[in-house]
């Protein structure tokens, strides 16, 4: 603090060091918008407050979620909204056609913009990728019992399943959080997706154990998409 300062600044630097409870998050967010360059309210604590040095382009402000319940906070302060149905495996259709209903124009945007981020397995033929996604739940599975050792093989898969006796076609049944097959059956099943979140913008992510296989679902997939360029 200078001296017969404020003290606002030094405020301001301290937010949030102590840890802030979650019920906080709106106002959290709300202030990220104010130091990203729109002004805050005159009530506001960090009001005479700037943040420097300032750039010349402020990035649009989007909010990733993999649940309903910031769908309204999305809405509210006129963000963009993102929907990761590869990390929750939920459908969060009601979630995106909510925030559209509900969202109110800000100084960040004029209209609503939400997109929906999807796992995608795409190759040759459908049982091709079956077989490559097999690594995706065993991943998935050590990473929640913290035993993340990186991507395991198909093989490995395969054979660690057996020893669990899980029946492999109840781990194909499961693909809630990634769309597998192939290129057209993957271009349907994308449409149908953007189609019933009611959004025309999609995220895809692909997880393999190779690398050369990833790079060709990507390759399928854009051209499966008619993304030229």
């Amino acid at each position: 603090r200078a001296p017969a300062g404020t003290g606002r600044a030094a405020q301001a630097l301290r937010y949030g060091r102590q840890g802030i409870p979650v019920e906080h998050f709106p106002q959290q967010l709300e202030d990220l918008a104010g130091w990203l360059g729109v002004s805050f309210d005159e009530a506001h604590p960090f009001a005479r407050v700037r943040a420097t040095p300032r750039g010349t382009d402020v990035p649009e402000l989007w909010m990733l979620a993999s649940s309903g319940t910031t769908a309204d906070v999305a809405a509210r302060l006129g963000l963009g909204y993102s929907f990761a149905q590869f990390i929750s495996g939920v459908d969060g259709s009601q979630a995106v056609r909510a925030y559209q209903e509900r969202f109110r124009a800000s100084s960040h945007r004029s209209e609503a913009g939400a997109n929906v981020g999807i796992g995608v397995l795409c190759a040759e033929t459908r049982d091709e990728a079956e077989w490559l996604s097999l690594s995706l739940p065993l991943w998935r599975m050590r990473i929640i019992r913290g035993m993340d050792r990186g991507i395991p093989s198909p093989e490995q898969a395969k054979e660690e399943f057996e020893q669990m006796d899980v029946p492999i076609s109840e781990i194909l049944a499961d693909q809630s959080r990634v769309v597998v097959g192939d290129p057209g059956q993957v271009r349907d099943a994308l449409r149908s997706l953007a189609e019933r979140y009611g959004v025309d913008e999609l995220m895809t992510v692909t997880v393999t154990h190779d690398l050369d296989a990833r790079r060709r679902s990507y390759e399928l997939l854009a051209e499966a998409m008619e993304l030229g360029g």
